[in-house]
């Protein structure tokens, strides 16, 4: 059965405040738009509480009735109106989404309040302390009831200061998801803001409202198996799980080929998130190095927007043309993610990674770590990755196995291997067993400029036989070697058999057609300031900015369904040709 969405505008409002909204809705559910008692003439309103939320519990009583889901939609004080029907009148709602209400009313709100509103000067004194006292009541503290709450503000509302909206979350612990409205006012579903508040609200209804069938849910359950941290994310309200259950990752766990296409089927299950452009190295075969970026640090306020603008997300990954540990806040961006159910991961030269570093991002909750390592041997390893201070970093990847024996986490070395480090890659196998590391993951060099050094353009039968000594040497330390082609598969720990390099060749292969790469149906590449990538490995094929477009205009745009499309042709970009992973 489709849900009942219920519309409630604010006290001094009327159900045009909604704009385009009802229109939008209708996909997901019966839309009703209500009008509250008193708003039928032209004169201001009177505040009687006990009219205004009976008549929104009647109207959510009648959809109850009928044996259907509720969703409660409250514009500015509609939202406090709906709290407090839902409380005073015991009503399940499947989801309660709050858009520019206040938590609090102040001297300052209602200062702004009266410049705001045309009814502002007209309500009598009784009104507005009536209305003041029902706002004060229904925000902090903690409110009662289990049900996911999606908290929408505009970034300029001239009457609720965006800042405010963090008190609602303080009200909804665990429960609460926030998203903001660029460049959006108090009215938010009218004018230039209307579509990015618009498909927020539908997105979030969406999700809230699935069903999981019986495939769904098994999905999950092998999702769960293979990663038991998943759990944590599946059991969060607000339902963007069922965008994990039908990702190609977790399609593949039931040995079944994904069924792709220009669209993808569901939201990005993966986020690669640049936390930093800064880097203490300049590695010879990285795109910062060949095209230096401005450096700069993403917020704290930028990582958490792009959390929220993405709730499918649930594996996050810090990780792009900056040294993540070069960020200032690099352990309030894991805590902020990991405390949303996600299981944060982050790649690292570890020169930063000192204990107390290492302490931190564990206690963060930290879910695994990557280090990038590509030689070691002094020299050769400045003269790939220059700035290398080998005995800091191997000190640093050592002492992070030995911080907390009863809170290790999954950790690999990723090593780019090069026509140059190829003959050393044994003493390389050698360091990384000592180090106790999970595995070693190892790749071919990338981008079409590095095509000169990869063993794909210079590979001998000699280069054979180094990796196939080098990986057996491995395996007889205990020690797995993994293909890159893993880097997107999920429970990759206890399925890592899959992709061990059993075949030494498949370090330099290159395909003509896609055979691995699933990034553009379920990764989400964010750069720094907010912008996608189509890729990782296309940094000059941008998709737009989450912070400035509607969700599905990014992850269902043009550009994005471009490179699915072109990937499953006979011609796929040529960045993909290149690329050990595709």
């Amino acid at each position: 059965m489709t849900p009942r969405i219920l519309l409630v505008h604010g006290f001094t409002g009327s159900p045009s405040d909604f704009g385009d909204l009802p229109a939008s809705l209708e996909r997901h559910g019966t839309v009703t738009s209500l009008k509250l008692p008193g708003h039928e003439g032209d004169e201001p309103p009177r505040f009687d509480r006990e009219a205004l939320t009976g008549a929104i519990a009647a109207a959510a009583r009648g959809a109850l009735s009928l044996g259907l889901d509720l969703v409660i939609i409250g514009h500015s004080t509609g939202g406090n109106l709906a709290l407090a029907a839902v409380r005073e009148h015991d009503l399940p709602v499947r989801l309660m989404v709050l858009v520019g209400s206040p938590p609090r009313v102040d001297a300052s709100y209602l200062a702004r309040w009266h410049g705001h509103s045309d009814a502002g000067d007209a309500i009598s004194f009784t009104s507005l302390a009536a209305l003041v006292s029902l706002v004060n009541r229904t925000g902090p503290p903690p409110c009662t009831g289990k049900f996911p709450v999606l908290l929408v503000q505009g970034e300029n509302d001239e009457l609720v200061p965006a800042s405010d909206v963090r008190l609602w979350e303080r009200s909804f612990p665990h429960r609460a998801r926030t998203a903001f409205v660029p460049r959006g006012g108090h009215h938010l579903f009218r004018g230039d803001a209307a579509p990015f508040a618009g498909e927020l609200v539908a997105r979030g209804v969406a999700d809230a409202c699935h069903v999981a069938n019986e495939e769904e849910n098994a999905s999950l359950a092998r999702v769960a198996a293979v990663e038991p941290e998943a759990a944590r994310f599946i059991a969060r309200p607000g339902g963007a799980a069922r965008h994990l259950a039908a990702a190609p990752a977790a399609v593949q766990l039931d040995e079944r080929v994904p069924e792709l296409s220009a669209g993808a089927t569901g939201e990005p299950v993966f986020l690669n998130i640049e936390v930093t452009t800064r880097c203490n190295l300049r590695c010879a075969f990285c795109a910062r190095t060949q095209r230096p970026p401005v450096e700069r640090d993403m917020p704290v306020e930028t990582f958490r927007r792009i959390l929220d603008l993405a709730p499918s997300g649930y594996r996050v990954t810090l990780v792009g043309l900056g040294e993540p540990l070069q960020h200032p806040g690099i352990g309030r961006l894991v805590a902020e993610a990991s405390s949303r159910g996600r299981r944060v991961a982050l790649v690292t030269n570890a020169m930063e990674l000192t204990p107390d570093k290492g302490r931190e991002l564990l206690e963060a909750g930290l879910g695994a770590i990557t280090f990038s390592l590509d030689a070691v041997l002094p020299d050769l390893a400045d003269s790939v990755r220059s700035g290398s201070q080998l005995e800091r970093i191997l000190g640093h990847i050592r002492q992070f196995g030995e911080i907390d024996p009863a809170r290790t986490v999954p950790s690999a070395i990723f090593c780019a291997v090069s026509a140059a480090t190829l003959p050393h890659i044994e003493e390389l196998v050698q360091s990384a067993a000592r180090l106790g590391v999970d595995a070693l993951m190892l790749s071919d060099l990338n981008f079409a400029s590095n095509a000169p050094h990869t063993l794909w353009q210079t590979a001998s039968e000699e280069a054979v036989r180094t990796v196939r000594r080098a990986v057996s040497l491995a395996f007889t330390l205990g020690l797995p070697v993994l293909s890159v082609r893993g880097l997107e598969e999920l429970g990759l720990a206890r399925r890592y058999r899959k992709h061990l390099m059993v075949r030494p060749s498949a370090l330099f292969e290159r395909s003509s057609s896609r055979s691995h790469c699933l990034t553009p149906w379920q990764t989400l590449a964010v750069n720094v300031d907010g912008s996608v990538n189509a890729c990782d490995c296309q940094p000059d094929l941008v998709a737009g900015n989450l912070l400035e477009t509607p969700f599905s205009e990014v992850w269902q745009g043009p550009v994005l369904a471009d490179q699915r499309r072109r990937m499953l042709s006979g011609a796929p970009p040529d960045s993909c040709r290149v690329c050990p992973r595709f």
